[in-house]
């Protein structure tokens, strides 16, 4: 960003010179209309448009890895994905056209070019196979939300927030959601003569303590009542 904030205005004017001209532009027609009609009404609307200046396309080398780059990354979503992706010229290179038509040739009805033809459909009742499955399973997960299904183990929750001093029990935990986008409720008992600044304190140490030793945990929240001695042991499956 460092050269877009030290552009001044001219610098923008002039860019806008070099690249917004008639031979740097692609005009689209779409309809009933034959190339003479078009190239009189063409040169009659744009015709006194003069010419700008010779753009050149600005080069880029094609950059190149040591060795292959495997990255896993989680987002707050319910759906698995994987890319696979190469390194190639750029849209301007001379061997972009060519390159992207031998993959559209290697890439499909491969074994009917060889002589296979029945190798494709088998080809294609795996990728359906596939797609179905996969289906399957984001259904399967996506019902599950729809549904307020339970997911994690509650006794983990509650274990984490009984590790909090000042704790007295901990009940009534319930933890619903799907990968990292689990919302724990649960109540905690502290001692009937605490003052309420010091139970709001471990009310916020119990979500920090919660959110860290529970994977997936987005949200918790934590209600906070007077003990009583039932609550000494007191289990989260109560």
């Amino acid at each position: 960003m460092a050269d877009l904030d030290s552009a001044s205005l001219e610098d923008v004017k002039n860019w806008f010179r070099e690249r917004y001209g008639p031979n740097n532009a692609v005009l689209v027609l779409a309809g009933d209309i034959d190339t003479a009609t078009a190239r009189t009404l063409v040169e009659k609307y744009f015709g006194d448009i003069p010419r700008g200046p010779e753009n050149r396309p600005a080069q880029a080398d094609v950059p190149t890895l040591p060795a292959p780059v495997a990255q896993q990354m989680k987002d707050r979503v319910a759906t698995t994905r994987i890319y696979r992706n190469w390194i190639g010229p750029g849209l301007t290179a001379p061997d972009a056209v060519a390159l992207d038509v031998a993959a559209s040739v290697l890439g499909g009805l491969v074994a009917v070019r060889l002589g296979l033809p029945r190798v494709d459909a088998l080809v294609s009742v795996l990728v359906a196979g596939a797609i179905g499955w996969s289906a399957w399973g984001i259904l399967r997960g996506a019902s599950r939300v729809l549904t307020d299904a339970t997911i994690g183990s509650v006794e983990q929750v509650a274990a984490a927030a009984c590790t909090v001093d000042g704790v007295a029990g901990c009940h009534q935990v319930r933890a619903r959601g799907v990968g990292g986008m689990v919302r724990v409720d649960l109540h905690v008992t502290v001692d009937p003569q605490m003052t309420v600044a010091r139970s709001h304190e471990i009310a916020e140490e119990v979500e920090r303590r919660v959110r860290e030793r529970v994977t997936g945990v987005a949200e918790v929240l934590v209600h906070v009542g007077p003990a009583t001695h039932q609550d000494q042991g007191r289990s989260a499956s109560e």
